[in-house]
């Protein structure tokens, strides 16, 4: 090889490398766009008597494989899962779902004694929900699907209560936006389930 024909090579390789570093740099700093869940319910909805603040505990949470990246899943037909090029969750969604989860059950029982998991040990926590998530993603019809096994065990690990939610919302546009607004909603409705478990136990049910 030539000292021409080096001389050329590198400067191929080297502008080839500064197209991928800037190429990279504009995906990851211009276009890419990040979203969390957020508490949709307060207070106000609590129902029933007043009781005296049970300890809850939210986790963990179990979630498939095809959500448990940082794209944004979606259903394109029966069997199909797109994952979005550029909307990515801020957080992995198994903790932004918790903590979601837990913002909405201290406002509906009523109590401030919500702890996500894992939790610091000892912790005096009279009701831990567990949930096992089965689907969570858009539909190719608009439609928010959430699909969940959940259960509430007591101290010493013995189920309370088991339940399955099949919960939906639809989205007001096909936007990412609203598209986690309405896995917000989803989020929300299940919360509004579990509460109402935790309460019919508390109020010895």
């Amino acid at each position: 090889m030539t000292r021409r024909l080096r001389h050329r090579l590198c400067e191929m390789i080297i502008l080839y490398t500064v197209i991928t570093v800037a190429g990279g740099c504009v995906h990851g700093g211009g276009r890419t766009r990040y979203y969390v869940l957020a508490p949709t319910l307060d207070s106000g909805e609590a129902s029933g008597p007043g009781l005296v603040e049970p300890a809850v505990g939210v986790g963990p949470i179990r979630l498939p494989g095809y959500l448990d990246r940082p794209q944004i899943a979606m259903h394109n037909g029966r069997d199909e899962v797109v994952l979005s090029e550029f909307d990515e969750w801020a957080e992995p969604l198994r903790d932004n779902l918790a903590r979601t989860i837990a913002e909405n059950l201290s406002r509906l029982i009523p109590t401030e004694r919500v702890a996500i998991f894992p939790w610091p040990a000892p912790r005096d926590i009279q009701y831990q929900v567990l949930i096992d998530v089965i689907r969570f993603d858009r539909g190719a019809s608009g439609t928010v699907v959430l699909v969940a096994r959940w259960r509430i065990a007591d101290p010493a690990a013995r189920e309370l209560a088991v339940r399955t939610s099949r919960l939906s919302e639809t989205a007001r546009d096909p936007g990412p936006a609203a598209t986690v607004a309405a896995m917000s909603g989803a989020a929300g409705a299940l919360s509004r389930e579990i509460a109402a478990e935790i309460r019919r136990l508390c109020e010895g049910g």
